[in-house]
């Protein structure tokens, strides 16, 4: 059987969730949040969000995507405060990491 986008996307994805999660990413160490977002959001939700969201920036550049990445970043921390990440900081190097899964998923989406 032939690999397809989605399997290809979803396989990205689970990559980006565990090293978010390895990372202590804000977010991602919530298992319960994890899972009610997994059988709330479809794959064609996510590709969707990429596309409306992630592919502009990317098209402006690496370093507006990585702006962007950043922002959300710290909007999942803003939405955790008063809990472990209130301090949390994302380093440029996780910044970059986070980035090569969001081009790889969008590399995909394009192919």
């Amino acid at each position: 059987m032939p690999v397809t986008k989605r399997d290809k996307i979803s396989e990205i994805i689970e990559k980006l969730i565990n090293f978010c999660t390895l990372q202590g990413i804000p977010y991602f160490d919530d298992d319960v949040k994890i899972d009610i977002y997994r059988k709330k959001y479809t794959i064609d939700d996510i590709v969707g969000l990429i596309v409306k969201y992630l592919v502009p920036a990317y098209k402006l550049g690496e370093s507006a995507l990585e702006g962007y990445i950043k922002l959300e970043i710290e909007r999942l921390r803003m939405m955790n405060l008063g809990n472990k990440h209130a301090n949390y900081q994302i380093s440029d190097i996780q910044i970059k990491k986070v980035r090569s899964f969001i081009v790889q998923i969008i590399d995909v989406i394009h192919a």
